[in-house]
């Protein structure tokens, strides 16, 4: 069995096949992180679009402070 990084799965998983619903899940994660540790609204909104765009993909994202 290869041991590999979480950076080197995700690698694997973009060059093998798009699981969008990963991709979701790993961007909302990233904006719920970012927003709890005090991001403002707009570093999180750009944070998800530019994760998005790395793989191609044009998203509208609208993040709502609580």
């Amino acid at each position: 069995m290869i041991k590999t990084t979480p950076f080197e799965m995700v690698f694997i998983i973009r060059v093998t096949s798009m699981d969008y619903q990963a991709l979701l899940d790993v961007t909302t994660e990233l904006g719920y992180q970012l927003a709890m540790s005090g991001a403002e609204t707009y570093r999180v909104e750009e944070s998800i679009m530019r994760i998005f765009a790395a793989y191609g993909i044009t998203a509208e994202v609208f993040a709502i402070p609580n």
